[in-house]
C-alpha cells in the first residue's frame, strides 16, 4: 500500500464541506431556473478556430475565465488563469465582489479542458504524486474529481450562466458491431463525467455539407443539439432544432436567443 500527504490529513475540501453553515429556503412558487439561454449551463465543442470563442463573446455581459491565448482579435472582458489557485481566487472574488458579479450574465470558461488539467496538477502537488493513477484503488482520480467538482459548482452556484469551451476529439467506437468514428469533447473522461452531468445543453459546433450553389455564398456551419451514434449532444430545454445552420456568429446567436424568446 502506498501511502501519501491524504492519508495523514483531512482534504480541505472536506475541510470546507464541514466548516459550512446551513442556510435553506423554502419556494412557495415553482420557478423557472435557467429562462434564458444566458442562464444556462452549457458545453460548446468543435474543432480549432472553428468560431466557439467568437460566439460566446456575442453575448451580452459575458466574461471570459480564459486559460489560453487565443482572444487577441475579440474585445471582451477577460481574466487569464495561469494555473489552479488563479481559479480558486476568481471563483472567491466573484463570491465577495457582488457589484462586479451582477455585471456579469454568463461566464465562458475557455478551455474547460486546460482548467481541469490546472486543477490535476495542482492536486497531484497536493498529494506528492505525478499522477492521479498513481494512487491506489482510484484515490487519485477522487481527489481530482472532488476538487475539480467543488469549485466548478461554486462558480455555478453564483446563479449566472456558465459556457463551458472545449475543443473537439474524434475517437473510434464501436457501435452496432461496426466501427463508426465518433465526435466528443476533448478532455478527459473523469472530467467530461462531471461537465456532462452538470449541463443544460451540449452543441457541437461543425461545418456542413451544402450544394455548390449554396457553397458560392459562403461557408455554413452549424450546431448540432441531439446526440448520434456519431456525436456527442445534448438539450434538456428541448427549445432547440436538432440542427441550427449559420454563416455567421451573430446570426448564430439571434438563432439561439429566438429558441429562448416565450
Amino acid at each position: 500500500m502506498r501511502y501519501t500527504k491524504s492519508s495523514t490529513r483531512s482534504n480541505h475540501v472536506a475541510s470546507e464541506a464541514y466548516k459550512a453553515k446551513g442556510e435553506v429556503q423554502f419556494a412557495v412558487k415553482p420557478v423557472l431556473e435557467g429562462g434564458s439561454f444566458q442562464n444556462l449551463l452549457i458545453l460548446l465543442y468543435g474543432i480549432v478556430k472553428i468560431g466557439k470563442s467568437t460566439f460566446a463573446s456575442l453575448f451580452s455581459g459575458v466574461y471570459f475565465v480564459r486559460t489560453e491565448p487565443g482572444l487577441r482579435s475579440l474585445k471582451v472582458r477577460a481574466t487569464q488563469i495561469r494555473h489552479w489557485p488563479d481559479f480558486q481566487a476568481f471563483v472567491r472574488r466573484m463570491e465577495a465582489k457582488r457589484k462586479e458579479l451582477d455585471t456579469v450574465t454568463i461566464f465562458c470558461i475557455d478551455t474547460i479542458t486546460n482548467l481541469s488539467k490546472f486543477c490535476m496538477h495542482w492536486v497531484c502537488g497536493r498529494e506528492g504524486i505525478s499522477h492521479p493513477s498513481d494512487q491506489d484503488w482510484g484515490k487519485g482520480w477522487e481527489a481530482f474529481a472532488d476538487e475539480f467538482s467543488h469549485w466548478i459548482l461554486r462558480l455555478v452556484e453564483l446563479g449566472k450562466g456558465v459556457l463551458f469551451i472545449a475543443h473537439e476529439s474524434q475517437t473510434e467506437v464501436i457501435s452496432r458491431k461496426m466501427k463508426v468514428t465518433k465526435s466528443s469533447p476533448d478532455m478527459p473522461k473523469t472530467t467530461y463525467r462531471i461537465i456532462n452531468n452538470l449541463v443544460d445543453i451540449i452543441l457541437w459546433m461543425n461545418y456542413i455539407s451544402v450544394s455548390k450553389q449554396l457553397e458560392e455564398l459562403g461557408e455554413v456551419r452549424c450546431f448540432y443539439t441531439k446526440p448520434t451514434e456519431t456525436r456527442d449532444a445534448g438539450d434538456r430545454t428541448r427549445r432547440l432544432p436538432d440542427v441550427i445552420k449559420f454563416r455567421t456568429e451573430k446570426q448564430a446567436v439571434r438563432k439561439i436567443l429566438r429558441c429562448f424568446k416565450d
